[in-house]
């Protein structure tokens, strides 16, 4: 008799099993599963991310599609997934958080999209293992100077061909101390082939691990707010592949310095502003250069205070997929 009432309770615990099992294994209709871990969905006309991705798989390649949006639990449930592949969609917007499940996401790549910004702080929240991320050759005009923030391993950036006319001292940074201090665990840096006239010193002096950067293609403004550019990379030697190099930053302004390398300016020098009044013009008496120079006495950065003998130091390791071809 006890047998006989244990049938039922199996049979309902085995159909149960079979659906959690059927939602962790299966490939989606419109996708190839070609080993148990991959989903590739590449090619497919997909207007959006198809439902029921395995939560078990731990590759996504959804490129080449026209994906417009992703929808706020379209990634739930990620949890094992290490790389996610979105290039070359349609993708005008980011929701908060659409990447809060994805734990262990090491490389996302957004290139050959439509976005125009990343405009919250939160945009990539949850993302705590990333290491590469692929923004290329998008619209992007902004960025907020806390979405990295989001990302303490992060080590590789990609943005260029983008339309990023500034750029915050703190947008590059990876790593907050009490919301005062800001510190980049970036290596890799790629702003070429942007809008930019200039750069903030602060953006770089918090990013004392880069290897390479690439800033060449922007319309630089050559003037005294770039001045500090010059020994910075002659104290950081073969960062920028410079001088001489396809790589190296050219002048666009002042017209006099036009197709110049803008480290082959050994000081530049701003206009003083001009006051316009009726029947004359009164120059201010302060140049800008001195300004500036005043500025570089201000308190130490988060590199002076994260660096300090004093100072706990902060690591963060990660595995980069070898041979992947980003």
């Amino acid at each position: 008799m006890y047998r006989v009432l244990c049938w039922p309770s199996a049979l309902l615990a085995a159909s149960v099993l079979a659906l959690v099992v059927s939602r962790s294994l299966s490939c989606p209709r419109s996708c190839n599963c070609y080993q148990t871990n991959e989903v590739h969905c590449t090619f497919r006309s997909l207007l959006t991310v198809p439902p029921g991705l395995p939560t078990q798989t731990r590759r996504i390649n959804l490129g080449f599609n026209s994906i417009r949006r992703l929808q706020d639990k379209s990634l739930s449930g990620l949890r094992r997934v290490e790389l996610l592949m979105l290039h070359s969609n349609d993708l005008h917007h980011l929701p908060d958080a659409v990447f809060r499940d994805m734990k262990s996401l090491q490389i996302l790549k957004l290139s050959y999209n439509k976005l125009r910004e990343i405009s919250s702080s939160l945009t990539f929240s949850g993302l705590t293992s990333l290491l590469r991320l692929y923004l290329d050759h998008n619209l992007l005009q902004h960025i907020h100077p806390r979405a990295l923030l989001q990302l303490p391993s992060l080590r590789l950036l990609r943005l260029q061909g983008n339309r990023l006319h500034q750029l915050h001292p703190h947008t590059l940074c990876t790593l907050s101390l009490l919301n005062t201090y800001y510190f980049s665990t970036l290596r890799h840096l790629d702003l070429s082939n942007n809008s930019l006239t200039t750069l903030p010193k602060d953006s770089l002096a918090t990013a004392p691990l880069l290897e390479t950067l690439n800033l060449h293609a922007n319309p630089w403004s050559c003037d005294c707010r770039v001045n500090w550019l010059l020994p910075w990379s002659l104290a950081h030697p073969g960062i920028m592949k410079c001088p001489n190099g396809p790589q190296c930053p050219v002048c666009a302004l002042p017209t006099s310095l036009q197709g110049q390398g803008l480290l082959d300016q050994p000081a530049m020098p701003c206009s003083s502003p001009v006051i316009h009044s009726p029947g004359k013009e009164t120059f201010l008496e302060t140049d800008l250069s001195e300004i500036q120079s005043r500025n570089d006495s201000s308190p130490r950065s988060a590199c002076d205070l994260l660096f300090s003998p004093h100072a706990r130091s902060v690591t963060h390791s990660g595995v980069f997929y070898e041979g992947t071809e980003l």
